[in-house]
């Protein structure tokens, strides 16, 4: 069992660092250049939002496994909390 949630929270720490990845590339415009392409434009506009939504809830589970298993807390999952907080404190900061 311990096993699975080790695996469980090294997956979630990827798709936080691909979630991280895509909006740092949005933030900085580089993926508004790669608009100019038509399917990389309408791909990107179907994620942003889904994405936005699945790193909240990351960040919400992030939160719960933190104050839940405080003796049993990995280094995956304190990156990942940070990783999402930063990114969705960006996303207010930045316009």
């Amino acid at each position: 069992m311990i096993t699975n949630h080790s695996s469980f929270t090294k997956n979630l720490f990827f798709v936080t660092l691909i979630t991280s990845i895509y909006f740092v590339l949005a933030f900085t415009g580089i993926l508004a250049k790669l608009q100019t392409i038509t399917l990389i434009g309408a791909v990107s506009e179907l994620i942003t939002i889904p994405l936005i939504i699945l790193l909240v809830i990351i960040f919400l589970f992030s939160l719960y496994q933190l104050f839940a298993k405080r003796n049993r807390i990995s280094g995956y999952s304190i990156v990942t909390l940070s990783l999402s907080f930063s990114i969705i404190a960006l996303m207010f900061i930045i316009n």
